[in-house]
C-alpha cells in the first residue's frame, strides 16, 4: 500500500491543473466562494472550445469536465483520479485543463492567446466604479477588445451603475 500511495504523491507533484466553472447562467455561489474577500474580483466567460484553441490545440493538455461521484458507492480510476471529485462539490460544475510535467514542480508557464479564450468580462456585482475603470483600462491598454459587463446579479441592487457597457 506504501508503494501505491508513494506513486500517487509523485503523480501529484508533476500534475498541473487549471480550473474552470462550465455553466449556461452565472453562479452566485461560485461569486461567493472565489470573491468574499475580494470585492474588486472579475470573471472571464469563454468555451471549451475556445479554451482548447487559446492552449494553442496543446495536445500535451487534456480539457474535460469533473465527474462528481459518491465515494462511498464508487471510486476513481488511479489513472482518472484528476477527473473525479465529492458530490458535495457538484455546483462548482468543473471544466479543467490537466498538463503532466516530470521536470517541472511549482508550476507551469503556458502561453494563452487571450483574444482566443475571452468572449467577456464580468465585473463582481458590489465593486465600485472605479474599479470598472480600472477595468477598462487595462483592457484597452492590451488591446482586449471584448464586452465588459457588471455581473446579472447587479439587476437585484438599486443604486445607479450601468448594467451593460463595452470597451471600444
Amino acid at each position: 500500500m506504501s508503494e501505491l500511495n508513494a506513486c500517487g504523491n509523485t503523480e501529484r507533484k508533476h500534475t498541473f491543473i487549471s480550473c474552470w466553472h462550465c455553466n449556461e447562467h452565472e453562479s452566485e455561489a461560485m461569486w461567493k466562494l472565489y470573491s468574499t474577500n475580494v470585492k474588486n474580483a472579475i470573471a472571464i466567460q469563454t468555451t471549451y472550445q475556445q479554451l482548447y484553441e487559446a492552449l494553442d490545440k496543446d495536445s500535451q493538455i487534456e480539457i474535460g469536465k469533473v465527474k462528481y461521484i459518491d465515494f462511498s458507492k464508487s471510486f476513481s480510476s488511479i489513472n482518472g483520479a484528476f477527473w473525479y471529485k465529492r458530490k458535495s462539490f457538484e455546483h462548482e460544475r468543473e471544466v479543467r485543463a490537466i498538463i503532466k510535467s516530470q521536470q517541472a514542480h511549482s508550476g507551469i508557464e503556458k502561453a494563452v492567446d487571450l483574444e482566443k479564450l475571452i468572449s467577456a468580462v464580468y465585473i463582481y456585482p458590489y465593486s465600485p466604479k472605479w474599479f470598472e475603470d480600472v477595468v477598462r483600462d487595462v483592457m484597452e491598454k492590451y488591446n482586449l477588445n471584448k464586452p465588459l459587463y457588471y455581473s446579472e446579479m447587479i439587476k437585484n441592487l438599486s443604486i445607479n451603475i450601468p448594467f451593460k457597457s463595452f470597451i471600444g
